[in-house]
This record gives C-alpha cells, sequence and structure tokens, in this order.
C-alpha cells in the first residue's frame, strides 16, 4: 500500500468513527439538529484528511477491502442520517403550519 494510500485509509477509518449511528426516528427536531451539528464538526477534519490523500493519489483507496467495508457503514449511516433529518423537517414544518392555524382561529 503506497504512503497516500495508508493515508486516505486512516482519514476513512476516521470518518467512519466521526459518523456514529443516527438518533432513534422518534427523536425530537432540536436533539437531531443539534447531535447532527456535532457530527459534521467531528467529521471536518477526517473530510479535509481524506481529500488531501486522495488529491495526492486518486486510487489510493482502490482495490482495498478495508477501504470498502468502511465506505459502506459511512454510507449507510449517512442515507440513515439523512432519513432521520428529513423526519424532523417536515415534523417542524407541521408544526409551524399548527402554529399558524392557530394564530388565525386566535384572531378576533
Amino acid at each position: 500500500m503506497t504512503e497516500a494510500g495508508a493515508a486516505a485509509l486512516r482519514a476513512l477509518e476516521a470518518l467512519e468513527k466521526a459518523t456514529p449511528e443516527a438518533p432513534a426516528a422518534d427523536t425530537e427536531p432540536d436533539e437531531v439538529a443539534t447531535r447532527a451539528g456535532e457530527v459534521m464538526a467531528r467529521r471536518e477534519k477526517p473530510l479535509r484528511d481524506l481529500a488531501l490523500a486522495i488529491e495526492c493519489d486518486p486510487h489510493a483507496l482502490r482495490g482495498l477491502a478495508a477501504a470498502a467495508q468502511l465506505h459502506a457503514r459511512i454510507q449507510e449511516r449517512a442515507a440513515a442520517w439523512q432519513a432521520v433529518l428529513a423526519r424532523a423537517r417536515h415534523l417542524v414544518g407541521e408544526r409551524a403550519q399548527a402554529v399558524s392555524r392557530l394564530r388565525k382561529l386566535s384572531r378576533p
């Protein structure tokens, strides 16, 4: 494995560690947003390191089974996060509409 490959693999491992499982589907939207912000902050350095390694050698991770497995786990977690964030957005929208309806009803 090349030096760039080793650096890319280390960065991918750090990225996987910085990408926890998504919160439960019934987590309140404000908690989802807070946790998502924390995850984004933790992922910054590994993403930057990975980009640098890939810039040095675009094929650094090609053919590495460990890299493929890490990538698959990161992708699965990312998809779960996207689903939880979409649900949180939906709930916030519903709540905003409910507040708007209540305000209209309470006007004289």
